[in-house]
């Protein structure tokens, strides 16, 4: 990222950013997968090798047991129908977490150019 710009300039990039987040979607932050098994039924194709292939979310849970909090991963399937709906939730969380990204490193920009332009501000 260029550091030689004034405050100002910042301040415009970061508030920019931020109207792009009133265009995101719904989402969901978890990941797709396509998971192939075997029905179970001896007369289907599955059972000859060509297995029946389902969509899944995989995603991150907190769990609290007796011990410390830890995370474990869950599966959802996705149901025929929902299919291109939550791709399209899912591809919208992948540009949230870009453009917090984003709007997060211009913050930092701000804070760097702040020193610079303003000192640090310590009271001697």
């Amino acid at each position: 990222m260029n550091t030689n710009h004034t405050l100002s300039y910042w301040n415009r990039k970061r508030d920019g950013l931020l109207k792009k987040l009133a265009n995101i979607g719904p989402f969901v932050d978890a990941s797709l997968v396509t998971i192939a098994r075997t029905c179970g039924n001896a007369g289907c194709k599955c059972a000859r090798g060509q297995k029946h292939e389902s969509l899944y979310l995989t995603y991150k849970t907190q769990v609290a047991d007796d011990k410390k909090p830890r995370l474990k991963t869950q599966t959802l399937y996705v149901p025929l129908a929902l299919e291109d709906q939550v791709k399209a939730w899912v591809n919208e969380y992948k540009q949230l977490k870009g453009l917090m990204k984003e709007i997060a490193d211009v913050q930092k920009m701000i804070i760097r150019t702040y020193v610079k332009e303003m000192g640090r501000g310590f009271n001697k």
